[in-house]
């Protein structure tokens, strides 16, 4: 099944299928921590943190001018994703679950580097899911579907070494929806803002940064 968790909340547990192959041992890893009743005997006590194909990078890549993209591919020869960063739109969902939170809205963190429109760089579809030990991103672009499974920590302190970056920049760099922040100290005052609310963030800031925003 594509867009598991879009399905999932807008149909419930009949979104989840009886046959083990319809999903990968990922998603049901996913499944089990909300319900491990769901689960086929198979994956009972399937531990997902040594699967090969769970991504141990930061997807937040430092580009030529000095700002971030999305950039992961599936492991194993897997199809690649690379595209700009809505930063106002990931700090207002920063610390949620599910993104985005209406499953019937195409959201919109994931953009074109360029122009800062999904669909100009080929999206059609972004769903991201946040569990124990995984940050999964179901992205569908040019008619292609790409899932990316992170380890969570990993993707959490990459996010985190972005948003810090650009508050200690200079000036803000030229990335999509940036320039909507009139002032690097209104991006500084959203950021201290978010991060209050998000305890997970604002503790892996404390663990990776002496300073504050």
């Amino acid at each position: 099944m594509r867009d598991l968790w879009r399905h999932f909340r807008l149909e419930g547990w009949g979104a989840i299928p009886e046959k083990p192959w319809e999903l990968v041992p990922l998603d049901w890893a996913e499944i089990a921590e909300l319900s491990p009743e769901w689960l086929p005997d198979a994956y009972l006590d399937f531990d997902p943190r040594p699967s090969p194909f769970l991504i141990r990078e930061s997807p937040f890549v430092r580009d030529d001018d000095g700002g971030y993209l999305f950039a992961a591919e599936e492991p194993l020869d897997g199809p690649r994703l690379e595209c700009g960063i809505h930063v106002r739109e990931l700090l207002a969902n920063l610390g949620a679950d599910d993104y985005p939170p209406d499953p019937h809205d195409p959201g919109g963190i994931l953009v074109c580097s360029g122009c800062g429109d999904a669909g100009c760089d080929g999206i059609r579809s972004q769903t991201c899911h946040v569990s124990r030990w995984m940050v999964h991103w179901t992205v569908r672009r040019y008619g292609e579907w790409i899932d990316l499974f992170f380890e969570r920590y990993v993707y959490e302190r990459g996010l985190v070494a972005m948003l810090r970056d650009l508050a200690l920049a200079e000036f803000l760099p030229p990335m999509p929806y940036l320039s909507e922040f009139r002032s690097q100290d209104e991006y500084r005052s959203m950021l201290k803002t978010v991060l209050a609310r998000a305890p997970r963030f604002r503790q892996i800031w404390q663990e990776t940064s002496a300073g504050s925003p």
